[in-house]
């Protein structure tokens, strides 16, 4: 099986345009999304799911209601 790596083709620092989501992959080593200009930022409703689990930052990890 072949992989291809996925990652950052825009400049950081990025300014994410109005009425957009930046969105990450649950992994992401291997996801393309908003990171790449391939995806880049979608609109609301191209947002399927619906998040349930803050990680980030770990002093912050929490289920979301």
């Amino acid at each position: 099986m072949s992989w291809r790596w996925a990652s950052a083709d825009i400049e950081f620092p990025y300014q994410v345009p109005e009425s957009r989501y930046f969105v990450m992959g649950d992994h992401r080593v291997t996801s393309i999304d908003s990171r790449s200009t391939v995806i880049g930022c979608v609109e609301k409703s191209q947002i399927v799911g619906k998040v349930f689990l803050r990680v980030w930052p770990l002093s912050g990890f929490s289920l979301i209601h």
